[in-house]
């Protein structure tokens, strides 16, 4: 059995047996690796085991994004913690020049679900005023949306 289906089937035993090092740079078709379709199947514990392993944080998937623009879509506090305390590249761009802090503010939707996010982002680092491939940044898109929540934690990390 693959190891993307225990992961999928949330097998976290299984996984342990049969994993080995060599499975940190497995990929699958759509060039996600073990830790990115474990934060997509809610598989916490596989999480926190690939990430003590040390699988590659700034890996890349063929759309460019990396574990924290996939976090933005399937957040998990406890996870995003555990990977910025780690070796992390937090200004990554995507395909499209998006950074993880863009996904973030993009799926908040003004519903302020992803204002923890945010934060933690900036106090790491994140740029809100980095201008993707068609000229925007995350504050000004939280501004033209009328994302307050993630557009005040932004632009009082500026002033």
């Amino acid at each position: 059995m693959s190891l993307f289906k225990i992961i999928r089937e949330n097998k976290y035993d299984k996984f342990i047996n049969e994993f080995s090092e060599k499975d940190l740079t497995l990929t699958d078709s759509q060039k996600y690796n073990l830790l990115m379709v474990s934060i997509f199947e809610g598989a916490k514990e596989i999480s926190f085991f690939l990430i003590d392993k040390g699988i590659d944080l700034n890996y890349q998937d063929k759309k460019g994004q990396t574990v924290l623009h996939h976090l933005a879509i399937y957040y998990d506090k406890h996870i995003l913690i555990k990977i910025l305390g780690n070796d992390i590249d937090i200004n990554i761009s995507d395909n499209y020049g998006n950074q993880a802090l863009w996904s973030a503010v993009f799926n908040d939707k003004g519903f302020g679900k992803r204002t923890e996010m945010v934060k933690l982002l900036i106090d790491y680092g994140a740029d809100p005023n980095h201008i993707n491939n068609v000229n925007k940044s995350p504050i000004e898109i939280s501004q033209i949306a009328g994302y307050k929540e993630v557009y005040k934690i932004m632009s009082e990390s500026i002033s």
